[in-house]
């Protein structure tokens, strides 16, 4: 009797396989994630950037010297819908002029992320303000800075 030769593979060396593939995705998978929140914080910082240059813009053309809350940004189109609704990459943004009724007008725009944590939107918070320079902490709270005192105590300078 002669015997039939079999074509394909064993369960066995399928099992071998699906281990491997799972060994690699176990190990690129954590990398993936921080790349995705790197690449979210970076974004979140460059779009406080972005709302301090509207901020000035609106100053000059229409504020009359005053600053604008971020829907008022996005009505006279100093930034996009997405930044003037607050919401943009998992990243929430305010951005509000500080009351007062003589100069100098003042303005506070924050920037955090919805989630934190290893598979969070993002680690870092942002912070700026009319001197145009961003302050960032680690967390989900973002610095904070009074009317008097325009350096906020719980974050570190990051851009100017």
């Amino acid at each position: 009797m002669r015997r039939k030769e079999q074509r394909g593979f064993s369960l066995i060396e399928l099992l071998i396989v699906v281990a491997i593939i799972g060994i690699i995705a176990a190990i690129a998978i954590p990398n993936l994630l921080k790349s995705q929140q790197a690449a979210r914080e970076t974004a979140a910082l460059r779009e406080v950037q972005g709302i301090g240059t509207a901020q000035l813009q609106y100053s000059i053309t229409k504020g009359r010297g005053k600053y604008g809350s971020l829907q008022e940004l996005g009505v006279g189109s100093f930034v996009d819908a997405n930044i003037a609704a607050g919401v943009k990459g998992g990243y929430l943004f305010v951005s509000e002029p500080v009351v007062s009724d003589k100069p100098p007008f003042m303005y506070d725009t924050t920037a955090k992320p919805s989630s934190t944590g290893a598979f969070g939107i993002g680690n870092r918070s942002y912070y700026s303000n009319e001197s145009n320079t961003v302050y960032d902490t680690d967390g989900g709270e973002p610095p904070t800075a009074t009317p008097q005192d325009r350096i906020p105590k719980n974050g570190k300078t990051l851009a100017q």
